[in-house]
């Protein structure tokens, strides 16, 4: 409970315009996504939950952009599953893409958990 009320502040600090009901659909998301990633480690995945790991990403960059924000899904199960990243912060270097500076510093967002 002391975790979600501090990820709920930390949204609250990072995002002001993000509304408490879209955390909750984000920690939906992210328990989905972990017990997708943990099963594709111990077992794989098949096509069909493949395409949900998809549309459940999909879902939260949806969710994020309504609040100027994206979603990162980090898929080692040893760790939290799903960040949401402001993407001001992720630097302008012209040598990389965004994906990749998204991929280097998504822990600069907050985990969802």
């Amino acid at each position: 409970m002391k975790n979600h009320i501090e990820m709920g502040y930390q949204m609250a600090v990072k995002f002001p315009t993000c509304y408490p009901m879209q955390i909750e659909k984000l920690v939906r998301i992210a328990h989905s996504l972990e017990t997708l990633d943990v099963r594709s480690c111990n077992y794989g995945l098949s096509e069909k939950e493949e395409n949900r790991v998809t549309n459940l990403e999909e879902k939260a960059n949806a969710i994020c952009k309504e609040f100027g924000a994206v979603a990162y899904h980090q898929s080692d199960p040893r760790g939290c599953s799903l960040y949401v990243v402001n993407p001001n912060e992720l630097g302008d270097n012209p040598l990389t893409s965004f994906n990749q500076r998204l991929q280097q510093h998504y822990t600069k967002g907050v985990a969802i958990y």
